[in-house]
């Protein structure tokens, strides 16, 4: 057992059970026969993000993919933004669906990309239920603006990586 495989793994099995134990506070949560309603949706609306959050950090790390600063910064405004959305709507966005699209864009888990598809497509019948016809277009655009950065940068690096024939 190497020094540098023993933090990454504790990391990856950290991130599982975070993930895993978001889903059960979930269920919790909504079985607190005190919650009413509204409280009950909210949860279901937002909880599973986190998990989502959880997973994606999961994902990244198992990812070959080198970290540099310029993905660690596209990673960190990605999320900023996203999670700007609990303080109020200090952008337009709608921080799920900034998220997902980006979390879809730079994550290569088939079953992670399966799981944001449903979450985004749920996110958006909820948006269009609630009247709300533009903050999860620009969360898709925002979102599809930094994934599509952030392939750049990982191409670049890659590219930079291999030596010339």
């Amino acid at each position: 057992m190497t020094s540098s495989g023993w933090p990454r793994r504790f990391a990856e099995h950290a991130l599982r059970l975070a993930s895993f134990f978001c889903l059960v506070a979930l269920c919790v949560a909504l079985l607190n026969p005190s919650l009413k309603p509204g409280e009950k949706f909210s949860l279901l609306y937002s909880a599973p993000l986190y998990g989502a959050f959880f997973w994606w950090l999961y994902c990244r790390l198992r990812e070959g993919v080198k970290f540099s600063a310029a993905t660690t910064l596209i990673d960190l405004t990605a999320v900023g933004l996203a999670a700007s959305r609990l303080f109020g709507t200090l952008i337009p966005s709608s921080g799920h669906a900034l998220f997902l699209t980006y979390s879809l864009i730079t994550v290569n888990s088939r079953l992670y990309r399966i799981a944001a598809a449903v979450m985004l497509a749920a996110t958006v019948a909820v948006k269009l239920y609630w009247g709300d016809y533009r903050s999860w277009g620009y969360g898709i655009l925002a979102g599809a603006l930094l994934g599509a950065g952030y392939l750049v940068t990982v191409r670049k690096s890659v590219a930079k990586a291999q030596p010339l024939r």
